[in-house]
């Protein structure tokens, strides 16, 4: 996989999901052409439980520093499998995926997907919200 090209990894996702599933998700996060995967390392209900790694860990590990000699459909395939079904997301549910570069701290992600209200993430820097945008510019809907 070509990193910009074939995939874009997130090391820093936080997801505030108040609104549809009452979780506050703190991971990581991967977007290939067809997919926004999802890797909540803490994930915390507004009931105050606590979840922690929700997908296969160790795989995920040792992949993510390697992900530019991993095949995609193998990698994409193992995600699949591994995480949770509302943790993998094809861009075809989605009717709204926005991302506002801003600066400094002023920028994230919002989206909607179909039959869940609007969302926002915190997806790091300025640098990671413009090649987030440009990747996904460039994915075919």
């Amino acid at each position: 996989m070509k990193e910009r090209e074939d995939f874009i990894y997130i090391p820093k996702f936080n997801l505030n999901d108040i609104l549809n599933s009452c979780e506050n998700i703190k991971g990581q996060a991967v977007l290939t052409k067809k997919y926004f995967f999802i890797m909540p390392d803490k994930i915390t209900y507004a009931i105050g439980m606590v979840n922690r790694d929700n997908y296969n860990k160790e795989y995920f590990d040792k992949t993510k520093n390697n992900l530019a000699n991993t095949d995609l459909i193998e990698f994409e395939t193992q995600m699949i499998s591994d995480l949770p079904e509302k943790y993998v997301i094809p861009w075809a549910n989605f009717e709204k995926f926005e991302v506002n570069v801003g600066f400094f701290i002023f920028g994230g992600l919002r989206m909607k997907r179909k039959g869940w209200k609007i969302t926002s993430a915190y997806i790091g820097n300025t640098n990671n919200r413009k090649t987030v945008k440009e990747f996904y510019e460039k994915i075919e809907k």
